[in-house]
């Protein structure tokens, strides 16, 4: 009959130390560092000194009227899945439009689409990114001979599995001034 309780307090014991397991995960903010390269510009996103992510913009020339296509994307590294992620482009032109292309043929995982009023612009956001390594969104900026700026916020959380997972928050902002980049 001790054996019984004694086995009873022992299994107990060890459940109650597997479920603070996920207490042993680490929360990390990363380091960014803006880069641009002549065709994007893109926040590079840095733990302990390797780029675990990338996000920015590539600009393309000019349309009729003034419209200046382009695409936000996202990129992580082999060894670390997103958690989250959410791109906000906006700009200070009221009566300037933001609008979001069709998306290509490529796979992308399900995302949420919202225009904003207060800045003026649109939110990409997704929940549950499944494994997609790039994730890449096409825009077109018409911005209306007023305001030509635009804001990127990029906020995106990456996890790594294992018995102690690390999680990376990723964030930057930055005013970008649309050039024809081809």
């Amino acid at each position: 009959m001790q054996r019984r309780t004694f086995l009873a307090g022992a299994g107990a014991a060890g459940a109650t130390g597997l479920a603070g397991c996920s207490a042993l995960s680490t929360e990390v903010s990363a380091t960014t560092l803006w880069i641009d390269d002549g065709r994007e510009v893109y926040a590079s996103f840095s733990a302990d000194g390797d780029e675990v992510a990338a996000a920015g913009v590539r600009f393309y020339e000019e349309r009729d009227a003034g419209v200046v296509p382009f695409r936000a994307w996202v990129e992580r590294t082999d060894d670390a899945a997103y958690a989250d992620v959410r791109l906000a482009v906006t700009h200070g032109d009221p009566a300037g439009a933001l609008y979001m292309r069709p998306p290509s043929a490529t796979e992308r995982p399900a995302f949420s689409y919202t225009h904003t009023s207060d800045p003026a612009g649109a939110v990409v956001a997704l929940d549950d990114p499944d494994d997609a390594d790039t994730l890449t969104y096409g825009f077109c900026f018409d911005p209306e001979g007023g305001d030509t700026d635009l804001r990127l916020d990029v906020a995106l959380t990456l996890t790594t599995g294992g018995l102690r997972p690390t999680r990376w928050a990723c964030s930057a902002t930055r005013t970008l001034t649309p050039s024809a980049h081809v």
